[in-house]
């Protein structure tokens, strides 16, 4: 009998690119897969892969009442019609209103399987959110999925920690996963790809005040100061309108002009391979709550050496000074003086990015590997 999943996230290109390999493991088992999340221009194509998508009234920024009453009962709906085996949570707002749901949606004989995947703490439960939005998506949270869910599952072992010290789940429903994976026979060491004579630096990821963006882009002035065309400083994403830790227009414009760096804009994930690849050194000058950064891995495992903001996301993966480095600051003086240490030093840099492979390839962070382990807890857990 063919057995039905529900992926709920907030953002289709998110689940995209970071979740879409667990439902194309899940669909090659047998499974009829459903995504729903906000409505996107993208959703008719998911057809082709043998995804159905499903639209649900989500507010991804900012709490709004209107909205995310509809999504509650939406989701309560969804639930109750028991069509589902396994409900597979993403993101902040479906773990907490679709916690909610499915805690006070009305019993019946088959009830689906719930698991919630938390990558970071997220804004909602970081040290800089207001006391009242920290205090209630915690008190959500724990009403919610965690007397719900049949497993949560997190990407660094501080975040789990959280959850279970402030009583939201208990530990023995809980599992820590290496992210989202990597692919490691897509994303790998290409030599040839890297221009000679010249260090690349590249950032890629969402464009973010709190993922260090502008401070790297002052940063770049520095280090071009220093070493001219000897360095190349590329940045790479997309701008996020309507989230508050997106760029001003002020600070978009000083990014796509600024002579010191390269400004990619998005790419799409096609192309991120053979741009990792590129790189000789990948910096991620974070502050964001991180889960694990996807663009880590998949740069690590193209051998480039590693730079990370100090938090509990990156230190699940990097270890300071054996396979990349950690910035205690991430102002622009630290990052500068952070990759003019790499660019002068090549030894260090081929060292740093042999040992982030390694860690990859023997700590099952690809991908086949993490998608096995999701497959399991859709089965029994």
């Amino acid at each position: 009998m063919t057995r039905n999943l529900l992926h709920v996230c907030n953002d289709l290109p998110y689940w995209s690119a970071h979740r879409r390999p667990i439902a194309e493991a899940a669909r090659d088992a047998g499974w009829r897969v459903t995504v729903a999340t906000a409505p996107h221009a993208s959703a008719a194509d998911l057809a082709v892969a043998g995804f159905q998508h499903l639209a649900l009234p989500i507010e991804r920024f900012r709490p709004n009442p209107f909205i995310d009453t509809r999504f509650l009962l939406a989701m309560q709906r969804l639930i109750g019609e028991a069509h589902y085996d396994t409900i597979h949570l993403f993101t902040i707002k479906p773990l907490l209103i679709g916690g909610l749901a499915a805690r006070f949606a009305r019993a019946h004989d088959h009830a689906p399987r719930l698991i919630g995947t938390v990558a970071g703490l997220g804004r909602a439960l970081d040290s800089n959110a207001t006391r009242w939005r920290a205090t209630a998506t915690s008190f959500g949270l724990t009403i919610g999925l965690g007397k719900a869910a049949a497993a949560v599952t997190f990407e660094n072992e501080g975040d789990r920690d959280f959850y279970v010290r402030s009583g939201s789940i208990e530990l023995s429903r809980t599992h820590v996963l290496p992210g989202a994976g990597v692919d490691l026979q897509v994303f790998k060491p290409e030599p040839a790809r890297r221009a000679p004579g010249v260090v690349t630096i590249l950032h890629a990821g969402r464009l973010l005040r709190s993922k260090g963006v502008m401070d790297l882009v002052a940063a770049a002035k520095t280090l071009k100061d220093r070493f001219g065309s000897a360095v190349r400083i590329l940045i790479a994403g997309p701008h996020t309108d309507g989230d508050p830790d997106g760029l001003d227009d002020a600070e978009r414009r000083l990014l796509e002009t600024s002579v010191d760096v390269e400004f990619l804009g998005a790419r799409l994930p096609a192309e991120m391979p053979a741009l990792m690849a590129s790189a000789d050194i990948f910096v991620l000058p974070t502050r964001y709550p991180e889960g694990l950064p996807r663009v880590l891995l998949e740069a690590g495992a193209t051998g480039a050496a590693l730079v990370a903001g100090d938090v509990d996301g990156t230190r699940a993966f990097i270890v300071h000074d054996r396979n990349g480095l950690l910035l205690e600051k991430t102002d622009a003086a630290s990052i500068a003086q952070a990759m003019a240490n790499l660019v002068v030093d090549q030894s260090l840099r081929q060292r740093l990015g042999l040992a982030a492979r390694e860690s990859l390839e023997n700590g099952g962070y690809d991908i086949r590997a993490v998608t096995a382990k999701f497959l399991q807890l859709y089965e029994h857990g």
